[in-house]
């Protein structure tokens, strides 16, 4: 029943007693918070679909860019296959005598031996001057004294 028929209808058999002003209070107030709740609801409702709206153009922009994701992953493994048979090929060329392949891995094991003398090298000068450094002192404080 809407109010407008309530009222209209309440008023035309309104009896002026106590009970009756105490139901018309009652029923008015009744139906203001319904449409108040309603109001409510309403705009809870639409405020929802604004988040749900939201959240889904936030989950298409996620899942376009994990698809983006995905094929430069992809990229990058074809890539790495392809340097893997590129290099498999230079290393195992037909054309190519094994004495040479062997030079190039014999090469390859004194230039990594030359690095760790380089670094054996490199730690042993610290020592020293680190060593040079204390003589200095030494010798200032000998010559103070």
């Amino acid at each position: 029943m809407k109010k407008e028929n309530f009222t209209k209808d309440y008023e035309s058999n309104f009896n002026p007693t106590f009970e009756n002003t105490i139901d018309y209070i009652v029923n008015t107030s009744v139906c203001k918070i319904r449409r108040e709740a309603s109001y409510f609801l309403v705009s809870i409702h639409k405020e929802n679909e604004n988040i749900i709206n939201l959240q889904a153009n936030e989950i298409s922009k996620l899942q376009a860019e994990n698809e983006r994701l995905k094929s430069e992953v992809a990229a990058w493994k074809n890539n790495h296959a392809e340097m893997v048979k590129r290099n498999a090929a230079l290393r195992d060329r037909p054309d190519m005598p094994t004495e040479r392949v062997q030079a190039v891995q014999i090469l390859g094991h004194e230039n990594e031996n030359l690095r760790h003398d380089i670094t054996r090298q490199m730690d042993i000068n610290a020592e020293v001057l680190a060593e040079i450094e204390e003589l200095k002192l030494i010798v200032e404080r000998y010559l103070t004294a």
